[in-house]
């Protein structure tokens, strides 16, 4: 099953599924990782990770960090960020409240 995403300005946008784990990774992988713009990940619909989709998303950020681009989550809300949180990952990950407060981050950064 293809993402669906889409362009927003610098950045491709992907809509993350309701859970990222061993079982969705493997959708969203290859898609993610060619991509030669920034990666954003809409989590408006996630309230699930496992630890190897914690591992899949710190993967994606390094390598997005060695093409010298960024890698987002958006929208990230309920037991999704609270799981985040307790994982100390919102000092790892770039977690923004929507789109658009990454854009205006980028801007200004």
């Amino acid at each position: 099953m293809p993402l669906l995403t889409y362009n927003h300005l610098n950045a491709r946008v992907f809509k993350a599924p309701p859970s990222i784990d061993s079982s969705t990774i493997h959708r969203l992988g290859k898609d993610i990782t060619d991509s030669a713009a920034d990666v954003v990940l809409d989590c408006r619909f996630t309230d699930y990770i496992d630890v190897t989709g914690f591992r899949w998303l710190m993967n994606i950020q390094e390598k997005q960090q060695y093409k010298g681009k960024d890698m987002a989550l958006v929208n990230v809300t309920g037991d999704f960020l609270r799981l985040l949180s307790v994982l100390h990952a919102n000092h790892l990950l770039q977690i923004y409240d929507d789109i658009e407060s990454y854009i205006t981050h980028k801007e200004y950064s």
